[in-house]
């Protein structure tokens, strides 16, 4: 499991075990650290603050680490898709909001799939490929759409479908590996509650 913990004063990203043993920090950089998230077994991306932008990095096991993706402004909350061909963040680019991006596992090619005054990120991968679900707050509070990968993208007036309306906050989604559902954590007054859509 990997995970940010502030353990040091600082949030850095660990790893550990499954049932939480062997907890081993990966990151030193005494600065701000972000959405670990698995490439393979003993590679994965996170979000760092080491030159004072919150880029994206890929680290292995033992601490070696690359820089994938480095716009100004967010590149945040990496998801990788099927087989680990193609990753999707959000991604700010100088002028745009915040909007999801789709790009080679090395950060080259990048492909803008929203583009919407309202912010876009989180996104998750349904089990083909072929869709992508993300949080936006296009609506004013964030909500869940997916869109088809197949058909384009927003700019080319492949509009993204909304897929949450109830809750007053709607953040985390995970999609089953069944690719029936979506899970996700929704507020409702003062409480998160995990629920399936």
């Amino acid at each position: 499991i990997a995970f940010v913990s502030n353990r040091t004063g600082r949030k850095e990203i660990y790893f550990s075990d499954t049932d939480g043993k062997n907890i081993f920090q990966l990151t030193n950089s005494k600065r701000l650290n972000l959405s670990p998230c698995w490439l393979t077994g003993n590679m994965l991306y996170y979000t760092g603050y080491d030159q004072g932008n919150p880029d994206l990095y890929l680290i292995d096991l033992s601490g070696k680490k690359s820089l994938i993706s480095s716009n100004p402004g967010l590149n945040i909350t990496p998801a990788v898709g099927p087989g680990g061909k193609k990753i999707a963040l959000a991604m700010e680019t100088p002028g745009n909001n915040l909007d999801i991006y789709v790009m080679n596992p090395d950060g080259t090619k990048p492909q803008r799939v929203t583009s919407h005054p309202g912010a876009d990120l989180e996104p998750t991968w349904s089990p083909d490929g072929y869709h992508i679900a993300f949080v936006s707050d296009r609506t004013g509070t964030p909500q869940f759409y997916w869109i088809d990968l197949s058909k384009g993208s927003e700019e080319n007036k492949n509009y993204p479908l909304r897929l949450t309306y109830q809750g007053s906050y709607n953040t985390s989604p995970a999609w089953s590996p069944d690719g029936r559902y979506i899970a996700y954590a929704r507020r409702i007054d003062n409480q998160f509650d995990l629920f399936l859509i």
